[in-house]
């Protein structure tokens, strides 16, 4: 588990440098604002997702992606509305969870190529794998760090946290399906 984080983490660290040495070899004196405000955006997140499961003793390990539509309101905020999965984390024969959530996010614009965030979202979640399948209400926090390619394409490094409301009832007892992500991703306006 700690190998494949490692690597996620060179990866994503790796391009999130390639990203700034580019968009910063291409500024000029005054440098444009690598965002319009009242733009829509559309954007694509791969990583690893950890789990933490009530009433499971181990951590376990999925690919996660995500996907979402979102729009830009003013210089600090943004919300979508996002698909997430985390799939085929290792209890018996694989345990997938999703989620469907309407998240706003609060940026804090440093005039540089680097653009720190942070979010909360809300929405829907399931679980669905060995043996058992719910779903409930979902909750999610969000934190990283966008790296401003160009005027409209950025590249997103962050964390998620997701929580799973579940009936314990339907689920052999476990209450709560929680995720912890580790992402990558690129965010288009237009």
């Amino acid at each position: 588990m700690l190998r494949i984080f490692r690597k996620f983490a060179l990866a994503g660290t790796c391009l999130a440098c390639m990203s700034a040495a580019v968009a910063a070899a291409d500024r000029d004196p005054q440098p444009e604002p690598a965002y319009t405000t009242g733009s829509w955006y559309i954007r694509g997140d791969f990583g690893v997702a950890l789990s933490d499961a009530d009433n499971q003793p181990n951590t376990e390990e999925a690919f996660a992606i995500g996907a979402g539509l979102g729009y830009r309101f003013t210089e600090l905020f943004r919300a979508d509305v996002t698909f997430d999965g985390a799939f085929d984390y290792g209890f018996g024969n694989g345990v997938d969870s999703y989620g469907v959530l309407a998240n706003g996010y609060i940026d804090i614009p440093l005039g540089w190529v680097v653009t720190p965030y942070i979010g909360a979202g809300i929405g829907w979640g399931e679980v669905d794998g060995n043996g058992f399948k719910d779903d409930g209400v979902a909750f999610a926090g969000m934190g990283g760090v966008t790296f401003d390619f160009s005027s409209n394409m950025a590249i997103d490094v962050g964390y998620k946290y997701r929580y799973i409301d579940l009936s314990a009832s339907q689920t052999g007892g476990v209450s709560y399906w929680a995720d912890h992500m580790f992402r990558a991703g690129v965010r288009y306006s237009f």
